[in-house]
């Protein structure tokens, strides 16, 4: 039996089938036919012991040993439909368990054909027939007999219900399909991952993201370290427009260690930003540079340093635009620093990393770098210098107004200095 599985998921991944959707609606609205049971028949000891040899031969794949054996069993019961019912339903395992799927419908349909099996025996023969009907693609064959098997089967395994579901997604049935999903893993006290990873993906073509949240929840309580579902339900709630739930989830997923890329944890990063918890963030990037899982780079080192001006940690931010500004391409880092500096009333270091900044180049709006610098310059007592800076600003029509009133200021401040 495990063997059909394996024949039909082969088959169901490597040839997708396609089917008129009119066909597959009158199917699918069939109303499932009740199997008549018949009382087991009799065979002889001697055929019972041969058909147990041929099934063990089976088991130890020797398969033609077996067929052999079989072939032999069924020209002495030629006369006992009973037994013949049992040597084609054997042999139509043998048939499916080497891939010989025309021979083991064939040998299935046999046995069927001559309506002497009990209940479960013909049911489990018409489930066998099914699976390897739809390993052929003969989906519009193999449906009715999966419904008349979970109408008349008592105690229905819930991996049937899944099989179901299976293949009616593969028939682009999403909604039916999701319903037979849902009751394999409704029957279930421990469901599978395929099948509730099925179910979210039911649920997402639908658009219905609240169950695909309560399903994915299920996923990452069963398998915590597999990032993909902890990613896949920060996206649903996303989607749902539930940014602070996203955000938890985000969390909780980097508190279990599974956030180990470095495009993860910046979106983590990143999410934390957008809600106004810089300080957090700031150690989620702290953590990362100093672990290695994110790179040393000057956009990390410069999302670093905002993530610590937010939060008003001033001098984390200026170490790290003192570790960023050298890597960086542009002068932008160092002017930051230089403007944290000046902050800090520290202008002799203000002035040389506005420096450094205005010297690397690049800048967006270098009349600011100039205007900062002539300040620091004026502070450090560097007047005619600073001068010289507010000249230069003078050159970016933006900055002209405030680099004059500068010069005005200094003008002023040198005459009244030359009075006294």
């Amino acid at each position: 039996m495990k063997r059909l599985w394996q024949i039909y998921l082969i088959y169901w991944l490597c040839h997708p089938g396609i089917v008129s959707t009119q066909t597959i609606d009158e199917i699918l609205n069939r109303k499932p036919q009740k199997v008549s049971a018949t009382i087991a028949g009799k065979i002889t000891s001697m055929a019972f012991k041969r058909l147990g040899k041929a099934q063990k031969l089976m088991a130890n794949e020797r398969y033609s040993e077996a067929l052999k054996l079989l072939n032999n069993i069924e020209k002495a019961l030629a006369k006992n439909p009973y037994g013949l019912a049992q040597v084609y339903q054997t042999k139509g395992y043998l048939y499916a368990q080497t891939d010989r799927l025309p021979e083991a419908v064939n040998s299935f349909k046999k046995s069927l054909a001559l309506r002497v099996l009990p209940l479960d025996p013909t049911l489990n023969t018409m489930f066998s027939l099914s699976q390897v009907l739809i390993a052929q693609e003969k989906y519009l064959e193999a449906i009715p007999l999966i419904q008349d098997f979970i109408f008349n089967k008592k105690n229905v395994r819930p991996a049937v219900y899944f099989f179901y579901g299976q293949v009616l997604t593969q028939l682009s049935q999403i909604a039916d399909a999701t319903i037979w999903t849902e009751k394999a893993v409704a029957a279930s006290d421990t469901p599978a991952e395929s099948w509730l990873r099925l179910l979210v993906s039911l649920y997402y073509e639908q658009k219905a993201y609240s169950k695909a949240a309560s399903t994915l929840e299920q996923l990452v309580l069963i398998r915590s370290q597999k990032r993909l579902y902890w990613k896949q339900l920060s996206s649903v709630y996303l989607a749902m427009d539930q940014p602070k739930k996203a955000l938890a989830v985000m969390e909780s997923a980097y508190k279990h260690g599974v956030l180990t890329e470095e495009k993860e944890q910046i979106q983590l990063i990143k999410l934390s930003l957008s809600y106004d918890i810089p300080y957090k963030a700031g150690v989620y990037l702290q953590t990362g540079l100093t672990q290695g899982s994110i790179a040393k780079n000057s956009k990390n080192f410069e999302l670093l340093a905002d993530c610590w001006i937010r939060a008003r940690e001033n001098t984390r931010a200026m170490s790290a635009l003192s570790k960023g500004a050298p890597l960086a391409e542009n002068g932008r880092s160092f002017v930051r620093l230089g403007q944290l500096l000046q902050e800090e009333q520290n202008w002799q270091k203000s002035a040389k990393a506005l420096k450094q900044g205005i010297k690397k180049g690049n800048l967006k709006k270098p009349g600011v770098a100039y205007i900062s610098l002539g300040i620091a310059l004026y502070e450090t007592g560097a007047n005619q210098a600073a001068i010289d800076t507010f000249k230069k600003a003078q050159k970016f029509t933006k900055f002209k107004n405030q680099a004059q009133q500068w010069l005005n200021y200094i003008a002023r401040q040198n005459e009244y200095s030359s009075n006294f």
